[in-house]
């Protein structure tokens, strides 16, 4: 885990579901192949297998074309149909990509060829097809449901954080000439950040993609999540923002936050809704204590 991220909130979309009608003609297709061979039919979940090509699957067409490829496979036949070869290597390219680690193959193009050649291994074939398979499934569910805090932007180097705490204390003078103090609230604090984004890749792409990513919650005044270490600030609003990009390998970003540490203390201490506490005027003590320990004015700053 970085240092310190930025947590962009994504919309929450609902788990990936297969279509029962063509999950059953396909499970009948993957046991119609397994009836002439030899291998154990208990020993893989076809049904299984094929609710997954299914949710993977561009459409049915497509996944029937893969399913027959299988077929093939199963049997120890050459698949040389081309339309076979792209339906099950072009769509299931990664399920069969995390399948190389079960099978002798070093890449895709070494497992199209032996399986155009009929020079395959059923059991290992399948058996790592159905374990990838099911791997970008759950990856895809997974990705669906979010994390708490939404998508995030990994900050790699903190160079410089100020944090800017302003009170209001409002005054009023009474009839024997003593002035009493009411601690209203916060303004939202104000978080000044230096920081520095790696672009690990060296992609162009990412760096606009993260740079759209900030400067559309800043647009649509979206409330992000700002977490430094263990320190975590929910309903952050992006005031402004300056990035710099010297070098394809990394991102400068001078940005500004506003973080409602009034709200977020009234929601934990104040659960009867008082809107300002009054400070006993004849104890200017009791006042300075009071302020001390409720009130930060002035700067934090953590270099």
């Amino acid at each position: 885990m970085t240092y310190a991220a930025f947590y962009i909130p994504e919309e929450q979309k609902a788990q990936v579901v297969a279509e029962q009608t063509i999950v059953s003609k396909l499970t009948g297709q993957l046991r119609s192949g397994f009836n002439k061979t030899n291998l154990p039919k208990l020993k893989f979940d076809l049904k299984n297998i094929a609710r997954n090509m299914n949710i993977q699957g561009t459409s049915e067409f497509v996944q029937r074309y893969a399913v027959g490829a299988l077929t093939k496979i199963l049997n120890n036949e050459p698949v040389t149909n081309q339309t076979m070869l792209d339906s099950l290597f072009n769509t299931y390219a990664p399920a069969l990509n995390l399948a190389l680690a079960k099978t002798e193959y070093n890449s895709l193009m070494q497992m199209k060829e032996a399986v155009m050649a009929g020079n395959v291994n059923p059991a290992y074939f399948l058996e790592g097809f159905s374990s990838g398979l099911q791997a970008i499934t759950d990856s895809m569910n997974n990705a669906n449901l979010g994390s708490k805090y939404g998508k995030e932007i990994p900050i790699d180097v903190v160079e410089n954080i100020t944090y800017e705490y302003k009170n209001q204390v409002p005054e009023q003078k009474t009839e024997d000439g003593s002035t009493i103090q009411y601690v209203t609230h916060f303004d939202p604090v104000e978080i000044k950040l230096l920081a520095h984004i790696k672009n690990k890749n060296a992609e162009l792409w990412e760096v606009n993609d993260t740079m759209q990513l900030l400067g559309k919650a800043m647009a649509d005044s979206q409330p992000i999540t700002f977490r430094v270490g263990k320190s975590v600030y929910e309903n952050c609003y992006i005031a402004n923002m300056k990035n710099e990009i010297s070098n394809i390998h990394e991102i400068k970003l001078d940005i500004n936050l506003t973080y409602d540490y009034d709200k977020e203390q009234m929601s934990q201490y104040n659960r009867f809704d008082k809107r300002y506490r009054t400070l006993n005027p004849g104890n200017k003590q009791s006042i300075r204590n009071h302020l001390a320990s409720e009130v930060y004015l002035g700067t934090i700053v953590v270099s």
